[in-house]
């Protein structure tokens, strides 16, 4: 749990991982598609990693907040490859986390989703 608006261990990790990638991407992930594409994938791909793959819930919701706050559009255009790589599709846990509790209330990539799933 975050302390009075201080940063846990575990954000500061994720941001320092995706920082390296991007300079200060964390504070802009809205402008991930200003960023080389392959780039942009780097991030979501360690997004989605510690989004899936913690087991402990405070990291898995960092990384939630962060990939929502990525463009849908651009999300729609690269989820699909990152997801092949990111999460075991064979893990119903892992798909289904990533439309239900990141994705809620956007058809668009709840749709792509259940796509991925399958």
């Amino acid at each position: 749990m975050m302390n009075h608006g201080m940063a846990s261990w575990q954000e500061l990790k994720i941001d320092y991982e995706i920082n390296q990638i991007s300079p200060n991407i964390s504070t802009r992930l809205e402008d991930i598609e200003r960023i080389p594409a392959g780039l942009g994938i780097k991030i979501l791909t360690i997004l989605i990693e510690w989004a899936c793959q913690p087991q402990n819930t405070h990291p898995i919701e960092i990384a939630r907040k962060k990939i929502k706050k990525i463009p849908s559009d651009w999300l729609i255009e690269h989820l699909p490859n990152v997801a092949k790589t990111a999460i075991c599709l064979d893990d119903e846990w892992g798909v289904s986390w990533i439309v239900r509790a990141t994705f809620r209330g956007n058809s668009k990539i709840t749709r792509l989703g259940n796509c991925i799933g399958n």
